[in-house]
């Protein structure tokens, strides 16, 4: 019978032996669970950013969806129709190359033509007749594309017959967009879903993707089992495909409706309204970045005032932050500014954790005169207070957001730096290292696919106080006047047009400003929980 000593030390020496078979990322993971107000604060970052994210369907202007006609879209085809017409009459009077300039005009009027003859309902009084004309400008811009394909000499001009018959279909457009608009199909439209572009695709591809595909790893081993590298390209590889079908199958354009002028179907004056709603649903916040009312300009929150607000249209709903000079509501201008800021701190960090981890490896792997040179430019750099020197670039450059992601970036990569010379310094001389370089495993493969990874740890902390640094940097930035340009929204750029109205309209400033503070704070408490999960000596004190 063991002795119960022996028994406590070989329990003891078993968990050692577990916690040191364990990965470091594991155990940093365990002892940041323990640190319930930073578990708090990356939960609440991560609603941050899902908010950001999804954005086009929390605060619109346009609709989720709807079923019913859009009739003003209707009329936008034909008058797009009409003047693509009216460019190929002007191109087809050229002395030379009207073939070539003219035939892929008319082929995109005669696909244009197509879509509009498929949203009349022929089922309805005049539907059959409005289709039967549709179908006869289709076969003539057709007739009149055969020649033009084939023609023997594409830099000559055309014959007189095939202009007067553009002009003729151009006349028989003009009276088309004058009469009435015949009955149209009632389907299913989503507006918010149709004005993404292929960047917004993807993160919010990724943002549905990666949670599932974590599950998967937790339910399934097979993908758990996969080499890192596979993970990284399932991750990356999924999210771009289907970025890229969704350009392909809906490109971008400029949709001018206006779906507040939108009624139900059951109203007398539906017939003449420009969109008619059979069912519809509306996102939380149905307020637009660039939707100006000028009837509630500067209006303070809803909850603070004893009389409901006065709504401009049925659709719309109170402006519960209030809005700002232009009428614009502050709750949408905050939704979409987190989009600007968070991406801002993100992307300058990733940018600059790149060259700091390159730069760092190298001073601290070849040491010698690489080290020197690496050192020297370190300090040079930070020579240079950093809010100057990105003012002083940003000032000579354009403002732009891609400007002052790049500008953070390439001036915020010292510390990385330092940081990763340091852990290589520490670690080049170990058994490991030692064992690969007698091996014959390239200076490549040691740095990046050996050291490296041990090396990550202070890193990642450092990258979480780089974001919250970059957030405040950029919106120093905007609300001096050297960030992104209005109507891109972004938290400095709120609180800059707030600052000249702080008495008259304080929630202008107050609330962008506590979504900083927030966000910043919350950055700062998981950056702070991670360097003492990191830290082996904290490690069991919590």
């Amino acid at each position: 019978m063991a002795s119960p000593l022996s028994t406590s030390s070989t329990s003891s020496t078993g968990v050692q032996a577990s916690r040191s078979e364990q990965s470091q990322a594991a155990q940093i993971w365990r002892e940041f669970k323990k640190r319930r107000l930073a578990v708090f604060a990356a939960i609440l970052m991560i609603v941050e950013i899902m908010i950001a994210v999804f954005a086009p369907f929390i605060a619109n202007d346009r609709p989720m969806a709807f079923r019913g006609v859009n009739r003003f879209e209707f009329q936008q085809l034909i008058q797009t129709v009409e003047s693509l017409m009216a460019m190929a009459n002007g191109e087809s009077r050229q002395e030379s190359g009207a073939a070539k300039k003219v035939y892929p005009v008319l082929e995109k009027a005669q696909s244009l033509l197509e879509t509009a003859s498929a949203e009349i309902d022929v089922s309805k009084s005049g539907g059959s007749e409005s289709r039967r004309q549709f179908e006869g400008l289709i076969r003539r811009i057709q007739d009149m594309q055969k020649p033009l394909g084939s023609f023997p000499d594409q830099t000559s001009a055309l014959p007189p017959e095939l202009i007067q018959g553009i002009q003729a279909i151009l006349m028989d457009v003009k009276t088309l967009k004058k009469s009435e608009l015949p009955p149209l199909l009632s389907r299913w439209y989503f507006p918010a879903l149709a004005q993404l572009n292929g960047i917004d695709f993807w993160f919010i591809a990724a943002a549905i993707f990666w949670p599932l595909w974590w599950f998967a790893t937790r339910l399934s081993t097979f993908a758990y089992r996969q080499p890192r590298w596979v993970q990284l390209l399932v991750l990356s590889g999924v999210p771009t495909l289907a970025a890229g079908i969704w350009v392909e199958i809906n490109p971008s354009r400029l949709d001018q409706t206006n779906y507040k002028q939108g009624v139900l179907t059951a109203y007398d004056f539906s017939r003449t309204a420009p969109v008619i709603f059979d069912v519809v649903v509306w996102p939380l916040v149905p307020f637009g970045i660039d939707e100006y009312d000028t009837t509630n300009q500067t209006k303070p929150p809803a909850f603070s005032l004893k009389e409901p607000q006065k709504l401009a249209t049925p659709w719309d709903r109170p402006h519960w932050l209030g809005t700002n000079h232009n009428g614009v509501d502050l709750l949408t201008l905050l939704i979409w500014g987190a989009r600007i800021s968070l991406s801002v701190g993100l992307v300058a960090v990733l940018i600059y954790m790149s060259i700091g981890i390159v730069l760092g490896a190298l001073a601290g792997y070849f040491r010698g005169w690489v080290d020197i040179l690496i050192s020297r430019l370190i300090e040079v750099v930070i020579c240079f207070p950093t809010l100057f020197l990105v003012l002083t670039i940003v000032a000579l450059l354009k403002p732009s957001l891609i400007n002052i992601m790049i500008v953070i970036g390439l001036t915020g990569w010292t510390g990385v730096a330092r940081l990763v010379r340091s852990e290589f310094l520490r670690l080049v001389n170990q058994e490991f290292v030692l064992a690969g370089k007698s091996i014959g495993f390239s200076s490549t493969r040691l740095i990046f696919r050996h050291i490296l990874p041990n090396a990550l740890a202070p890193v990642v902390v450092a990258a979480t106080f780089g974001i919250a640094g970059a957030i405040l940097l950029e919106s120093s930035l905007s609300f001096l006047g050297l960030g992104v340009r209005v109507p891109t929204p972004s938290w400095g750029t709120i609180l800059s047009e707030g600052r000249t109205r702080l008495l008259q309209a304080p929630w202008q400033m107050t609330y962008p400003g506590f979504a900083i503070f927030i966000t910043v704070t919350c950055y700062n408490l998981i950056g702070e929980a991670l360097r003492d999960a990191a830290d082996p000596r904290l490690r069991g004190t919590r």
